[in-house]
């Protein structure tokens, strides 16, 4: 999901990211719930509050009010409500999903095509993260696979691991905290006084965010060791190792329930079909909050007490039985998961979306593959990458076979060759537009974006110093290409970084590992600087135009690497993370695969100040050793390391003696001459 450009976006702002939006992290990693927690807890500063008559209204679609009273006065509705306000009874948590299913379904029908069932203690499959929402919402046909046969069938202790749900399975979550004591002793942190269902709520006046100052460069940034390798690659993997494990560890305590639920709708948005954004609800005792997330937002409604508001109870609960599978998130554009079988009891599906169709808005229809990137956060820009075939006249080909659609004038071998380009707007009643509407410029709208282009192959399968170098030297220097593409417009195709910069104007800001890529034309290897969907023009965007962060955390510049509102993306950030790639990459990979316990692995986990910690940590420490298919590239890393090391002391010492500094090039230290020279007397073939 992208931020929608004020202009008719170009093909250049159409490559498999997005535009104006957060970071995304290291998809290879794998995902557990320690790992993610920090990265939630910052996803958690976008939360917003809404009265329940709104969250009806935008989310819900409940516009109209209900009769309730037939289900109200039920002697059977009467019963399963009593029996969930046993306060006098009830010892645990657990104890409070039986009752609560019950309720709920009785106030739904069980004619309806959604049901709500116990989940917890069964693990959800399909990621890593071994997260158990306690009650779930489900299609009512996923209660026919397996040994599951139906909700009350579940009622004592979730499905088990044998029929355990995915997350492809899973609509919305219910989490449950109990409180000894009733309704009287627990408040929820948005508990306010509520206001009348039936009286709609006026919209209100954007509001800016509040702003938090970027954390303080130390007087003293980092000070050099000795310009000399680390000694052997294992004492170095070592350490990194433990500082990974340290990083991970935590002490034995009760999870903040704001980021257990965040943490479901994690996994919901990533690994529960192609979705726009998810709801939930979080109950202690008799008080629920409803809960939304999407892309650019967490919203949570004022809680109310359900066994004294029946009548907005049994109106939410018939909301919620009346949405559509847009309305639940899912996007039009792929169908809503619908399993005829259990998935798989192990790891995450490499395919989630395999064999599904894409009609495209040029009459072509793509069949979708295996996934290649997903990314994994709520706040940002969901993106998914996927391998993709298309039929032409019964014959299954790869999209770049699409022959006369897309006319190429002056194609460069450096440039990546998008097919086709669209995207897709929200409709004018969806939650997005309402939500806009109401927070203003506190909200990004976004859009889906959708981009056919041809294959590339990763850096990281490079196994030579000779050809990693002519990738390298391809991607930061090389010459422009020309495009016609099937919109009629003339789009021009920046094919290196500098050029980039210097000729077109335009600031990539997402250099990183999945983005560097290459094609190999007669032997010889063309980097390819893919990915220009963070893109902006220099002198038309002189401040970043994103709320969150612009790039992949790993290879962020460190004066990205803080809480609150990004600073003006300056072109030396690009630099520093091209440098932090080429480390990478030399260090962590050999023979086309990644070695055990490599150099910087650590840094896929660690949150935005511990990260900046170690990067500080990193270019003042002796730098890691190449793997031996790359140790020509050692004088290359040292150089590079010794010029951003210089810049960030030059501005510490400007600081500490309060002199004026140029910070566009840290002093004069670093730009394209500096950064070109270094490249030219180190890069192994160029030597």
């Amino acid at each position: 999901m992208t931020t929608p450009p004020s202009a008719p976006a170009p093909i250049l702002n159409s490559t498999p990211q997005s535009q104006g939006s957060g970071s995304h992290r290291n998809y290879a990693a794998e995902h557990t719930q320690k790992d993610y927690a920090p990265y939630l807890q910052e996803d958690l500063t976008h939360e917003r509050t809404i009265t329940v008559t709104q969250f009806f209204e935008w989310i819900l679609h409940i516009t109209n009010s209900q009769d309730t009273t037939r289900t109200e006065n039920d002697s059977k509705f009467q019963k399963y409500l009593a029996r969930y306000n046993r306060w006098d009874v009830y010892k645990h948590e657990t104890e409070l999903y039986q009752p609560f299913v019950e309720l709920a379904n009785y106030c739904i029908g069980r004619q309806t095509k959604v049901q709500f069932c116990r989940n917890d203690p069964t693990i959800v499959l399909g990621s890593d993260a071994e997260r158990k929402p306690d009650v779930v919402s489900i299609w009512e046909a996923t209660l026919a696979l397996g040994a599951r046969t139906s909700a009350d069938n579940l009622s004592d202790g979730g499905p088990g691991k044998l029929n355990a749900f995915h997350w492809m399975e899973l609509i919305a979550f219910w989490e449950f905290k109990f409180v000894p004591g009733g309704v009287d002793s627990v408040t929820l942190a948005s508990s306010r006084s509520t206001q009348a269902a039936s009286a709609p709520t006026a919209p209100q006046p954007p509001k800016k965010a509040a702003k938090k100052p970027p954390l303080p460069h130390s007087s003293r940034e980092l000070r050099p060791r000795a310009d000399t390798p680390a000694g052997p690659p294992t004492t170095t993997r070592s350490s990194e190792k433990r500082a990974s494990n340290s990083a991970k560890a935590n002490p034995e305590k009760e999870e903040d329930p704001r980021t257990q639920c965040a943490s479901y709708a994690l996994e919901l948005l990533t690994y529960g079909g192609l979705r726009n954004h998810v709801i939930g609800a979080l109950v202690k005792n008799n008080l629920i909050e409803l809960l939304y997330y999407d892309r650019s937002i967490i919203v949570k409604s004022e809680s109310f007490n359900f066994a004294q508001d029946t009548v907005r109870f049994i109106t939410m609960l018939k909301g919620v039985a009346d949405l559509t599978e847009n309305q639940w998130g899912y996007h039009s554009l792929l169908n809503a998961p619908h399993p005829t079988e259990l998935y798989p009891s192990q790891g995450v599906l490499t395919h989630p979306f395999g064999g599904s169709d894409i009609k495209l808005n040029n009459g072509r229809s793509l069949t979708m593959g295996e996934t290649i990137f997903q990314s994994h956060g709520i706040i940002g820009r969901g993106t998914c990458v996927s391998r993709a075939k298309m039929e032409v006249n019964g014959t299954e080909k790869d999209p770049p076979n699409w022959g006369s659609n897309l006319a190429i004038s002056g194609f460069s071998t450096t440039s990546p060759k998008i097919l086709h380009a669209e995207q897709k707007e929200f409709d004018e009643d969806s939650p997005q537009r309402r939500l806009s509407e109401h927070f203003g410029e506190v909200y990004e709208l976004r859009v889906l974006r959708i981009v056919v282009q041809e294959r590339l192959r990763p850096i990281t399968e490079l196994t030579t110093a000779a050809k990693l170098s002519e990738a390298f030297h391809g991607i930061f220097k090389c010459t422009p290409a020309f495009w016609i593409s099937d919109f009629f417009f003339l789009i021009l195709i920046p094919t290196g970084y500098r050029w980039l910069h210097e000729k077109a104007g335009i600031v990539h800001r997402d250099i990183s590992r999945n983005n560097l890529m290459y094609r190999e034309i007669d032997g010889k290897v063309y980097g390819v600087l893919n990915d220009f969907d963070l893109s902006v023009f220099r002198d038309k965007e002189p401040r970043s135009t994103s709320k969150q962060r612009t790039g992949t955390e790993p290879y962020m510049a460190m004066d990205l690497l803080v809480i609150g509102p990004p600073p003006p993306h300056l072109y030396r950030f690009d630099l520093e993370s091209l440098f932090y790639v080429i480390a990478y990459v030399v260090c962590q990979y050999h023979e086309g695969k990644k070695i055990d316990n490599p150099p910087f692995e650590v840094w896929d986990y660690l949150p935005t100040t511990g990260l900046r910690a170690k990067k500080t940590q990193f270019l003042a420490d002796p730098i890691p050793n190449p793997t031996s298919n790359f140790l020509s590239f050692n004088n290359l890393n040292i150089a590079l390391r010794r010029m951003f090391r210089t810049g960030y002391n030059a501005r510490a010492d400007a600081k500490e003696e309060d002199l004026p500094f140029d910070d566009t090039t840290l002093g004069g230290n670093i730009n394209f001459d500096k950064f070109e020279a270094i490249l030219e007397t180190n890069l192994p073939s160029l030597t």
